[in-house]
Formats: structure tokens, C-alpha cells, sequence
């Protein structure tokens, strides 16, 4: 097939009947010429559709499976093997060996007037992997009756004054103030060790 161009422009010397056939040539060249190039876009659109619907049936089909994985997937495990804190200064360092026994809020006068907050975040973990790697906490031991003063002892820091652990006279654990941890997300609470101040 002639290019419409090339057929647009006859060689001199031709006569009036060729003219006017090769222009009617020429109509019907860039008929056929528009046609296949219309067949060929009309193809490529074709194909490009098919391959449009195919990858939006597989991103569908991927994005469903990871909808699943996500629905299905269990939270990521908080590592509590090594616990690390520190006091607001940093001049108090600790580490503790885990699992944490419990996380929980304490409300009584005590933790309240120790703390200055409403409520304490607290942390209990087992007291012998409990150990100070770095500076001398201050301790404190209130004379009234008010729970957690009447049956243990307050540490801190004595540079900034942070409080940074509780230790209860028995038991098994240490109760560290949640806000002293390195990784604040360990504590997950799962109640209220005093619901009201007496």
C-alpha cells in the first residue's frame, strides 16, 4: 500500500485522466491507509482493556489475600526477656528480667501523693532479675496507714526526683513506674490494682 504522501505527489509531466485517477488512488489509499491504522488502534485498545481488567482482577485478588493476612494475623509479641528503664535524669539505670507479671493502675493516697498524679502506671516484674546498672536511688518510707505506704518502700532518683520503682515488703516482684521504661509499649494493663482512694 502506497503511503498517502507519496501518492499526493505524481511524477511531472503526467496528464489530466492520470491526475484524476491517481487522486481518486490517493481517496481511496488514505481510506484503506486510515482503516488499518483504526484496525490496528482499535486492536491495541482491545488488548490494552483485556490487560486492564486482567491486572485489576489480580491487584483485587492481591489485595483480598493481604485484607486476609492482615485480618488473620496475630499481633507482633512484645519481647519482655530484658527489660531496660531509666529515671527522667537518666542517672538511674535498670534492667529486668522478664516476663512481666502484670501491668495496672494504682490509685491509692500513697502511689498518688509519691507520684503527684491521679493515678500510677505500674509494671510488676520478678524481683531476682530485677538489678541498677547505674546510679543510687533514693528510698522513702511513709509512716501513715495508706496502702502501698503501710507495706513497702518507695525508690527514686535523687538527682530529678523520678519515682522508679515500688517494693513491697513480700512477694516475688518489683513494681516498676510503667512511665520509667525504655519501651512504654510493654505496658499493657489489664485492670486496676486500686479503684478509689480511701
Amino acid at each position: 500500500m502506497m503511503e498517502p504522501n507519496q501518492a499526493m505527489h505524481p511524477q511531472p509531466g503526467a496528464g489530466r485522466h492520470e491526475l484524476q485517477d491517481r487522486r481518486l488512488l490517493v481517496i481511496a489509499d488514505v481510506g484503506a491507509w486510515t482503516r488499518d491504522r483504526t484496525r490496528k488502534g482499535s486492536r491495541m485498545r482491545k488488548v490494552a482493556g483485556v490487560v486492564l481488567v486482567a491486572l485489576v482482577v489480580a491487584g483485587a485478588a492481591v489485595g483480598q489475600d493481604d485484607k486476609t493476612k492482615v485480618a488473620n494475623a496475630t499481633p507482633p509479641a512484645v519481647s519482655t526477656n530484658r527489660i531496660t528503664g531509666q529515671c527522667h535524669c537518666g542517672q538511674i539505670k535498670y534492667e529486668a528480667e522478664g516476663p512481666i507479671k502484670d501491668s495496672s493502675f494504682c490509685d491509692c493516697r500513697g502511689c498518688q501523693r509519691a507520684t503527684g498524679g491521679m493515678t500510677s502506671a505500674i509494671v510488676a516484674v520478678p524481683r531476682k532479675g530485677f538489678r541498677i546498672l547505674s546510679g543510687e536511688p533514693s528510698s522513702y518510707r511513709a509512716a501513715d496507714g495508706v496502702k502501698c505506704d503501710w507495706h513497702g518502700t518507695w525508690y527514686f532518683c535523687p538527682k530529678c526526683g523520678s519515682q522508679v520503682y515500688w517494693k513491697a515488703d513480700k512477694g516475688d516482684t518489683f513494681d516498676i513506674f510503667a512511665g520509667t521504661l525504655d519501651d512504654t509499649k510493654l505496658f499493657q494493663p489489664k485492670g486496676c490494682a486500686q479503684t478509689s482512694a480511701p
